[in-house]
């Protein structure tokens, strides 16, 4: 790379440090979106998408599976379960099942799905 020739060497590796943080964080922000949007479709189609909560923020007293229904007069939110819940959901199960076998597969084998 002409970065690794022409920056000295502790500038060069936190350049490539930077931009792997940059890659993952923005990874890792996709697959929520993805998850998020999932679970928004199935609320629309099944009226319902539960999850297995993780972490509800300062709330002590909170289940540790969740179902949510549909909710026509309630406002627009990002996330069903609310902003401050680390949970896995049916969303994101489901974002799972998809991607990872394709993940495994071979660029020339899933060209079928990348087309459409």
């Amino acid at each position: 790379a002409i970065t690794q020739h022409v920056f000295p060497t502790w500038l060069y590796h936190a350049t490539v440090w930077a931009l792997v943080l940059s890659f993952m964080t923005s990874n890792i922000a996709s697959i929520v979106v993805s998850a998020q949007v999932m679970d928004s479709t199935l609320i629309a189609a099944a009226d319902r998408t539960c999850a297995l909560i993780i972490y509800q923020g300062s709330d002590t007293n909170y289940s540790t599976f969740d179902c949510i229904d549909s909710n026509p007069t309630g406002g627009v939110t990002d996330s069903p379960f609310g902003s401050n819940a680390f949970v896995v959901s049916i969303g994101y199960l489901v974002v799972m099942a998809v991607t990872i076998p394709l993940g495994i597969l071979n660029l020339d084998d899933n060209i079928v799905v990348q087309i459409g």
